[in-house]
């Protein structure tokens, strides 16, 4: 039981490096590139903020987007017009010149979208949703949470320590 939980802390741990690491390169990343979305290995983490894809999501969902080549009708693509991002499914696919153009149009609309998308403009593909993840992300961004997950850290590395001390001492004891 002493060894799950040890290493159960332990995994704790690195995740919470990790995670730390994770918004570090995302934090370098939106500052270095102002005007992007950051990126990890090809995947962009965007929010939703309309209700124009019901049912696939709903506002306050987290969507992660991967950057593809290889877009087909009947994907959901996320595409920047002037300073903001639509996320769409393509209802058609068509080529000038030899460069492919999208008319897009949100599950929830009655009707195409007015302009056609480059594929200059397109930031990624649809993968996956996390259901709510926004009301996650603004629990986890508020400074308490940040305090209280540092005091929990340094609770558990403190009782740690006193607890590895109490066991030298016991076995160090003359009565043992």
């Amino acid at each position: 039981m002493k060894k799950a939980i040890s290493v159960i802390g332990n995994l704790a741990v690195i995740l919470l490096v990790l995670l730390c690491i994770l918004l570090g390169y995302v934090k370098i990343q939106t500052i270095t590139n102002p005007n992007q979305i950051p990126s990890v290995i090809g995947y962009k983490l965007l929010s939703v903020l309309s209700g124009s894809m019901y049912p696939v999501f709903e506002t306050g969902d987290f969507i992660i987007v991967k950057e593809e080549k290889d877009i087909q009708e009947g994907d959901i693509i996320t595409y920047r017009i002037d300073d903001s991002f639509v996320t769409h499914r393509v209802e058609e696919v068509f080529f000038e010149n030899g460069q492919p153009f999208y008319k897009t149009k949100g599950d929830a609309n009655n009707i195409q979208d007015q302009y056609t998308v480059a594929v200059e403009q397109v930031e990624g593909v649809y993968q996956w949703k996390i259901p709510g993840g926004m009301v996650v992300f603004q629990f986890f961004s508020h400074p308490l949470w940040w305090i209280a997950a540092a005091s929990f850290a340094g609770l558990i590395f403190t009782v740690r320590a006193f607890v590895k001390l109490y066991r030298n001492n016991l076995r160090d004891s003359p009565d043992s």
